[in-house]
């Protein structure tokens, strides 16, 4: 497919999805817009609305793990919840006459906020609009995969979207995710069941430090050595000594063997290291060693793989 014809098609696969969950967000408007009364049943209560439902949407997410009402468009199952960023994601797109799904999707990570700046999704030859000021639920989304009924699939790195916001949403009304996971086709299911996009550095994290290491996907900057047994993750850093050596905020390095046994892996905060060393093993090569200090004293020395071998 030429690239010029493969934007515009990614462009039309996402204003789908855009226009999909619009027209189904008249809940905006129709839905009660006063709190209960005191003294109401838990079966009368409503969620918050405007940027209050976003973080009763996550709060419901770290609780439950999933969010799904059958008056909200999306379907949404999460892992790991820190946050506003949701860890190994899986998501539905409700058809419009409620009857299944017209999109399942998986991302590795998801962050939700609160934004009252909508840009206009816009090809990149168009004329700029202004951004528009009105309440939605900003979504980025970081390797995601999608696929419609139909079977036409769709992968991004990483991207944007303004989405609407949940209307007020009777609190009675709120389903397990496995009740709308029981409405899926076979195909979807199998979509579903794939394996998250995962990158070589990403692997070897989880490897390295559990789930729990999801946070250092996003960082700066994050490097596999060619040899492909040593993993780099840090931050941004504050030049020490003329900038011969940096203080990292956020650090982590882990070491393999070549079956893929686990070495040594460590990570901490405010970490200082030499720059040439940090460098060099940037740039792919692990043969020498990695001196990292910690601000109360504490000391890991990673020896180089010319060493180990």
């Amino acid at each position: 497919m030429r690239p010029k014809s493969a934007l515009v098609q990614l462009y039309a696969v996402l204003l789908a999805v855009v226009f999909c969950t619009t027209s189904r967000s008249s809940g905006e408007a129709t839905a009660p817009t006063s709190p209960p009364a005191t003294g109401k049943t838990a079966a009368e209560q409503f969620t918050p609305d405007g940027k209050e439902a976003v973080a009763a949407a996550l709060e419901r997410l770290r609780r439950t793990g999933s969010f799904n009402h059958p008056d909200y468009p999306l379907v949404v199952r999460a892992r790991r919840v820190h946050g506003d960023t949701l860890d190994f994601v899986e998501f539905l797109v409700r058809r419009e006459d409620g009857k299944g799904f017209d999109w399942v999707g998986k991302a590795v990570q998801v962050t939700l906020t609160f934004s009252e700046e909508v840009k206009p999704l816009q090809l990149p030859w168009e004329v700029a609009e202004i951004p528009k000021r009105r309440a939605k639920l900003r979504v980025r989304v970081c390797q995601m995969e999608m696929e419609t009924e139909s079977g036409f699939s769709f992968w991004a790195e990483e991207r944007t979207l303004d989405l609407p916001l949940p209307a007020r949403l009777r609190e009675s009304g709120f389903c397990p995710f496995a009740e709308a996971e029981a409405r899926l086709s076979p195909d979807q299911r199998t979509t579903l069941s794939k394996e998250y996009s995962l990158r070589p550095e990403e692997k070897m994290l989880l490897a390295a430090f559990g789930e729990e290491a999801t946070d250092l996907f996003r960082v700066r900057n994050l490097a596999r050595s060619e040899s492909g047994q040593t993993v780099l993750a840090f931050d941004q850093a504050v030049r020490l000594d003329s900038g011969r050596r940096g203080k990292f905020a956020k650090l982590a390095v882990a070491r393999f063997d070549r079956t893929g046994k686990l070495l040594h892996c460590f990570r901490g905060q405010d970490i200082i290291a030499e720059a040439r060393e940090i460098l060099r093993l940037l740039s792919g090569d692990d043969s020498q060693g990695l001196t990292l200090k910690g601000s109360d004293g504490l000391m890991f020395i990673l020896p180089g793989t010319k060493r180990a071998q």
